[in-house]
């Protein structure tokens, strides 16, 4: 496997890595339908390190679920609320029984449903 440029999360399946110029990591897991956040410094959520159901990136240009590095892209919850993740540096796509990442959600991942 190896790294991405690009990644249509409408039609994409399997687990990614995506690496944010902050620090920021998130992980998706696009079989499940959830994304985990694991914020670098500053303002932590109450969902941090879980995985979050109905949660997804979008590209902060056009407002869609494709996402590239270079671009600018916000993680979605809901209808109105969302965060800013600044650039995206690296897609990484990964494999692992557990869908866990090295490196991504150091606690246990729960599911949270928005």
């Amino acid at each position: 496997m190896t790294d991405s440029q690009r990644l249509d999360l409408a039609v994409s399946r399997g687990c990614w890595v995506v690496d944010c110029a902050g620090g920021t990591r998130f992980l998706l897991d696009l079989d499940q339908g959830a994304v985990l956040r694991e914020p670098a410094d500053g303002r932590r959520l109450p969902w941090d390190g879980r995985f979050v159901r109905g949660a997804y990136l979008v590209d902060e240009a056009s407002g869609l679920p494709v996402i590239s590095v270079g671009a600018l892209a916000r993680w979605q919850l809901g209808v109105k609320f969302f965060i800013f993740t600044g650039r995206i540096t690296r897609i990484s796509p990964y494999r692992a029984p557990t869908c866990s990442a090295p490196g991504v959600g150091r606690t246990v991942a729960r599911a949270v449903l928005v």
